[in-house]
């Protein structure tokens, strides 16, 4: 048998066997090596998620981290997706940094590519208003949904550009929740965001999909 070790495209070609004594030799028949590279894709590790919003604000947020994996191993960049300036580039792993928060207030993508694709995710940066406490109230109340209603304490509607709603299903063992409580791990939550100019500043809302005979938590924070 034959035994080839570190295998490299050196080792391309055909191969025969041949045994051979005093009375002779003998061939066998051809076979050839075909080598070819390794092919991964690149991957986007999971620590971020696909269209998540990340509250600069709540999580003390200095920088987001990129990293991805592939062969050959990927380079991965970091994009303003509002005037597409490529922030920052490096390989397997790139670091967003926020100098300054209200700089950071955007969306970004980040790419991972190497020569055999490419892959993306898209991650919305936001800053909630801490001081505005809106009062979330809910009615109508079905087996798969919930109308969601708020009513903030200003007449300056117009400075709101979303609103953000945190939910998640909750457990026997979620008994010690603080509804106070302003910093919330936001991976912990489903996230949707709205935009009050699309409802007219009606602030209201139905849930839709939820599960029947289950609890949920519902929370609302206002991004300036």
């Amino acid at each position: 048998s034959l035994l080839i070790s570190s295998v490299d495209h050196s080792d391309d070609g055909d191969y025969v066997c041949i045994a051979s004594n005093d009375f002779g030799r003998s061939f066998s028949s051809r076979r050839s090596l075909i080598i070819t590279e390794r092919m991964v894709l690149p991957r986007i590790h999971n620590n971020l998620q696909n269209n998540s919003y990340v509250d600069i604000r709540h999580n003390n947020m200095k920088e987001l981290v990129c990293n991805a994996d592939g062969y050959p191993n990927p380079d991965v960049a970091w994009i303003r997706v509002s005037d597409f300036i490529l922030l920052t580039r490096n390989q397997s792993h790139a670091i967003l940094k926020f100098n300054h928060i209200q700089h950071g207030i955007n969306k970004y993508m980040c790419e991972a590519k190497n020569k055999h694709g490419l892959t993306k995710i898209f991650i919305y940066v936001i800053k909630s208003d801490t001081q505005i406490k809106p009062l979330l109230n809910y009615s109508n109340i079905k087996s798969r949904s919930v109308i969601l209603s708020w009513y903030v304490s200003t007449e300056r509607f117009d400075r709101f550009n979303y609103f953000i709603i945190y939910y998640r299903r909750l457990h026997n063992f979620d008994k010690n929740i603080n509804e106070q409580d302003e910093i919330i791990n936001n991976q912990d939550y489903e996230q949707v965001l709205i935009d009050p100019r699309t409802t007219n500043y009606t602030f209201t809302f139905q849930m839709m999909d939820l599960i029947p005979f289950t609890k949920y938590e519902f929370r609302l924070f206002i991004l300036l």
